[in-house]
């Protein structure tokens, strides 16, 4: 099979990938979005006029000439598309650090954080003295946790007084950005409520949206009638209703390092699930005249339903959009091309989104259809068996393969694990997630008659049990997990092209892609070894963002020393959070960080070739001093005397000095010139010295530090 005819059964796929290019091309240019949207469209505006010229025949033919301009111009699409939904953004942040008084509308359920419950709301109005101007943006609030804040619903309505400013973007490097994942859902700004700020509006108004909440809500409540654990019934609301917000930490960490998250995340297998048992259950329609046009269309609506329940997550509506085009398709006798659905389902969803494309769940879930597709039937052609119910294990087995090879360069990229046991626990899990799944839709059809609502509410709690009991085994089994796995950008690309690769020449069968294929291996093990060589050789500085606390990190090879505040001592959980991905991208295991509490006297020591002092009190040296790095640290007050003495080459004031002290420092600092690094303020701050290690020595000055300040000496 030639490249263009695989082209020509496969339109989509032409389309898709000249659309992308726009995307990526306008999300890495740093101009603004506005002069874009004109030079695009005007660009876009010819390019149209220039095709149909061209193309203006007896019969409509197209040739090389039509097919470049037609690539340029869904190049260009792609641009506007993201530019368009960039200066919108702009418009929405300039809103920022300006007071409102505003009619809000609470859009998704609420959650409570440690000190406040927050929830997305969108402002309805703005009131200016008399005036009441539209603004419709949605926006992130958190409200002062109070009985009254954790009672709101969406559709409730309020009247209060905010205060906007941005979503911060990461103060720690390879942090997780929080500001990006909402940018996906055009939520750009926050703003904090206190209890006084904001009253409550009578009436209340359930969009679509709203309802849907609530009518999910409704049958959460349901749920709760069947006696099951919190731990367990989170599970149940996760695999079918898509309600993730009760997981606790530990639940997410057995279904992730057992190799079936997936179905925690209502992916597309959890709607065709349902697609199947509604299709199954509307049996009897196909014996009248139009009964599978009303089947079709009746499977349609209620797949998107439930859609639109579970909140219309990127893999849900994926799977939704690809199930409706096969229907469709069926009902119109044409020949179905999955590949080309999949490529025409997620050009539809980057059309109306463009920012979808960095989306995870959109990577994950498109990676993950696409590997079933290609590779799944070249797996499954490897053996046959003449046992029906042992060919049905093997497609199983070979469907969970081929999903878990395409997705496992974006698990790797982004959760740095690989799951050692997936094989196994998916040849059960998805057959019993099955069985769960219509169990609870027999359980919710009866929940309104009480004798039979007990009887399937003790079965789906048994199936539930067996489920989580059964990952528990695989998850404590030993090897289950490969964790701490470092892959950088370049490693990603060249990882997504060998499944390229490998996809081509399944298609082709030719020599060429296994040559080509195994020298893009070679280039990948090179990358591999470059990446070890500067890990064992790294030696970094690190001044952490954590509020309130101190947070020093000294990192070399792969060794790690964590310097923290005494009340930083137990929280791993904040700890990981913050810093947990810097260690993995630069190699460095859980078991090779040595934590302690940062001493209370004052340390001088030589780090990445410089000479570093950590000021932990007040110190006047009695002669002159100088260190590269001056930390500041806890409540030591600015002195200028100080500065003077010791002449630093860079002060840096870490989160744990006060906001004041920070300002007088920096004043003090910028009298003198010195450059001065507010990490509560600037981000976290940090100096790397690459290849400087000249002996094994040098491995164990971490260490060595470390027992001397134990020691309560100074180097």
């Amino acid at each position: 099979m030639q490249f263009s005819s695989v082209l020509r059964i496969n339109p989509f796929a032409r389309l898709l990938l000249f659309y992308l290019s726009g995307i990526v091309l306008a999300s890495k240019t740093d101009v603004h979005a506005s002069l874009w949207i004109w030079i695009t469209g005007l660009s876009l505006m010819v390019s149209l006029c220039l095709l149909i010229f061209i193309s203006y025949r007896p019969l409509f033919q197209t040739d090389r000439n039509t097919g470049i301009i037609t690539c340029l111009i869904f190049i260009l699409a792609g641009f506007l598309s993201y530019n368009i939904y960039n200066v919108n953004s702009e418009k929405l942040k300039q809103s920022s650090g300006l007071k409102y008084t505003v009619m809000m509308q609470i859009n998704e359920p609420v959650s409570e954080t440690e000190k406040s419950v927050k929830c997305i709301a969108g402002i309805k109005r703005i009131y200016n003295g008399e005036e009441k101007n539209r603004r419709k943006q949605k926006i992130l609030v958190y409200f002062a946790k109070d009985s009254l804040a954790k009672q709101l619903r969406p559709g409730d309505k309020l009247i209060c007084r905010i205060k906007l400013s941005e979503i911060p973007v990461p103060v720690n490097p390879d942090e997780f950005d929080y500001s990006r994942y909402l940018a996906t859902k055009n939520v750009f700004n926050q703003t904090f409520v206190p209890s006084s700020s904001w009253h409550l509006l009578p009436n209340r108004t359930l969009s679509m949206r709203a309802l849907s909440y609530h009518f999910r809500q409704t049958l959460l409540d349901k749920y709760s009638k069947t006696n099951l654990n919190p731990a367990l019934l989170s599970i149940l609301s996760a695999i079918t209703l898509g309600y993730k917000s009760e997981l606790d930490l530990h639940t997410r960490q057995v279904f992730s390092k057992a190799g079936v998250m997936h179905v925690m995340a209502l992916s597309g297998f959890n709607v065709a699930v349902i697609a199947f048992a509604v299709n199954y259950l509307l049996f009897f329609f196909s014996r009248i005249n139009h009964g599978s046009l009303i089947k079709a269309v009746l499977v349609i609506l209620f797949i998107w339903l439930f859609a639109f329940i579970t909140g219309l997550s990127p893999s849900v509506t994926r799977a939704s959009l690809m199930i409706s085009l096969v229907l469709t398709g069926k009902e119109m006798h044409r020949k179905l091309n999955v590949t080309n659905i999949l490529y025409a389902s997620a050009f539809i969803l980057l059309a109306f989104s463009p920012a979808l494309i960095y989306d995870l769940s959109f990577q994950l879930s498109f990676a993950a259809v696409f590997g079933i597709i290609i590779f799944q039937p070249a797996l499954n052609h490897l053996m046959h068996f003449r046992i029906k119910i042992v060919e049905k294990i093997w497609q199983l087995f070979t469907v969970s393969l081929a999903a878990q090879f395409a997705t496992m360069p974006l698990t790797l990229y982004y959760f740095h694990q690989f799951p050692v046991y997936f094989w196994i626990t998916n040849l059960y899990v998805v057959p019993l997630v099955s069985v769960i799944i219509c169990a609870a839709g027999v359980f919710l059809l009866v929940s309104f008659i009480n004798p039979l609502m007990v009887l399937t509410g003790k079965i789906l709690a048994f199936l539930v049990t067996t489920l989580y009991k059964s990952i528990i085994i695989i998850e404590i089994m030993p090897f289950a997990v490969v964790e701490n796995i470092r892959i950088n950008s370049l490693q990603l690309m060249l990882m997504l092209f060998i499944l390229m690769l490998i996809a081509l020449f399944i298609f082709y069968r030719r020599a060429a892609y296994v040559i080509i294929t195994l020298c893009v291996i070679v280039l990948l093990q090179i990358s591999g070894l470059i990446n070890i060589y500067k890990i064992n050789h790294q030696q970094i500085l690190l001044v952490g963002h954590i509020k309130n606390t101190s947070v020093i990190n000294l990192t070399e090879g792969r060794n790690s020393l964590l310097f923290t505040s005494y009340s930083l001592k137990d929280d791993n959980q904040k700890i990981k959070y913050s810093l947990g991905n810097f260690w993995v991208r630069r190699g460095i295991s859980d078991h090779k960080i040595r934590h302690e509490h940062l001493p209370v006297h004052n340390i001088i020591f030589s780090f990445a070739d410089k000479k570093i002092e950590i000021l932990n009190t007040q110190r006047i040296p009695d002669k002159p001093e100088h260190a590269d790095v001056l930390i500041i640290t806890g409540k030591v007050s600015a002195d200028s005397n100080l500065i003077s003495i010791i002449s630093p080459g860079m002060v840096v004031t870490d989160c744990s000095v006060p906001e004041y002290k920070a300002r007088r420092w920096e004043s003090i600092c910028k009298k003198t010139e010195t450059p001065c690094w507010i990490v509560s303020k600037q981000g976290a701050w940090y100096i790397e010295n690459k290849g400087n290690i000249k002996d094994r020595q040098h491995q164990f000055l971490a260490g060595l530090l470390m027992e001397r300040v134990l020691c309560n000496q100074s180097l």
